[in-house]
């Protein structure tokens, strides 16, 4: 037998005229809490219950929960008539009861995302439009949109508020046929009218494969890229940009994919038949007994090849019948657990040098079991010095 629980977060939502809408896709999102007092906006953690509004707009659903949760309205498919609709809210105790009045915005900003070869619409891909502060950063603090993009391409939000906003388009993992693509990673200046903003998903100069060992693929990880060597996080790291002054950084996939489109920026101009260091980071938690990897990526004279990479080791490594290369993460050499005065394993291990150069080889670590790389890169910045930084006061110890 099935005992249903009794809905407690009902509501309604009307089209942007102020008629029903009907079948809404309504969704109660679990945050976490001290990462939204923090940053001030959700990261998901989970579910707490979902529903669709009916041919009078209602909708309810079960949220047995207590907790913090982001409402997310999401329009039917493929209909740009109308903007999703996303809003935190919190249940004191479990079973609390809720009841919202939603009325959709039309947007003011559509768009389409397009294929780059053949200029046709991508559905079913993920459009976010985070607004950046002063400094060029999405912190938490500004409007933001989100949401699908139609089986023709077409994209709808609304962004009332003026500013500079970074879009970025997300292609699913499970889409193989847009494999060997990327997302988009773009500023836009928003002015809070009617505008329209077209994506063009990119066509990566610099692919690779991040392995374990020959059969393992990394899962899971992520890239800064600096100018090499990259022993200077502020003049050599942050001082790297995309076209939009944005630092450059991207992911490495579930199967270990590298694609990066390298176009750097320094000082405003983009820099040709540059060398550039490559810091590959795995996942801690997926990929133990690896280590941050540092990989020299050199360009060619307008940026549309790569000339030469260079392995951790410094070893030149040759490029795949298909353009594309095979990295191997870097094996730990300094490997320990941090412990507290009382025994427990605890904190982040940090490895920089005495003449204040950070490396920015750190890793967090589960159950505290730590391994890194701490040979020419340290070498080449200076004495090597140990910071332990622990989540307790009290004094750490390497073992």
């Amino acid at each position: 037998d099935f005992v249903f629980t009794v809905p407690n977060v009902t509501g309604t939502v009307l089209a942007p005229g102020g008629a029903p809408y009907v079948n809404a896709f309504v969704i109660a999102l679990t945050c976490d809490s001290e990462m939204y007092e923090a940053m001030g906006f959700c990261m998901v953690t989970g579910e707490g219950g979902f529903g669709a509004s009916d041919e009078t707009g209602a909708f309810s659903m079960a949220v047995p929960n207590a907790g913090l949760y982001q409402l997310q309205v999401e329009p039917v498919h493929g209909d740009t008539s109308a903007a999703m609709h996303e809003q935190i809210f919190s249940l004191a105790s479990a079973g609390e009861e809720k009841v919202f009045s939603i009325q959709l915005l039309a947007p003011n900003v559509t768009g389409k995302v397009t294929h780059p070869t053949t200029g046709d619409g991508v559905g079913d891909l993920w459009v976010m439009a985070m607004q950046l502060n002063e400094q060029g950063y999405f912190d938490g603090t500004g409007a933001m949109a989100n949401g699908p993009t139609a089986d023709n391409g077409d994209f709808a939000c609304a962004l009332a508020t003026a500013g500079n906003y970074k879009f970025q388009v997300e292609i699913p993992w499970f889409n193989t046929s847009l494999a060997g693509l990327m997302g988009v990673n773009e500023t836009v200046a928003v002015t809070g009218e009617a505008q329209t903003v077209n994506l063009v998903l990119q066509v990566p100069n610099f692919t690779a494969s991040f392995m374990k060992d020959a059969d393992t693929a990394i899962q899971w990880g992520w890239i800064n890229v600096c100018q090499a060597p990259g022993t200077n996080w502020q003049q050599q790291c942050m001082s790297v940009t995309d076209s939009s002054g944005t630092e450059i950084n991207s992911n490495i996939s579930e199967t270990g994919a590298i694609n990066l489109n390298l176009h750097p920026y320094m000082s405003g101009e983009e820099v040709f038949s540059g060398s550039w260091k490559l810091w590959l980071m795995p996942d801690e938690y997926q990929n133990l007994g690896t280590a941050k990897t540092g990989v020299t990526v050199t360009m060619n004279a307008d940026n549309t090849a790569v000339t030469e990479v260079l392995g951790h080791t410094g070893s030149a490594i040759t490029a795949e019948s298909d353009g594309s290369y095979i990295i191997t993460a870097a094996e730990p050499n300094l490997n320990g657990t941090v412990i507290s005065g009382d025994s427990n394993e605890v904190g982040m291990l940090q490895v920089g040098s005495a003449n204040g150069i950070d490396l920015n080889v750190d890793g967090d670590f589960n159950g505290g079991a730590l391994g890194f790389t701490a040979g020419s890169e340290l070498a080449a910045a200076g004495t090597a010095g140990l910071a332990f930084l622990t989540t307790q006061t009290a004094t750490a110890t390497c073992v």
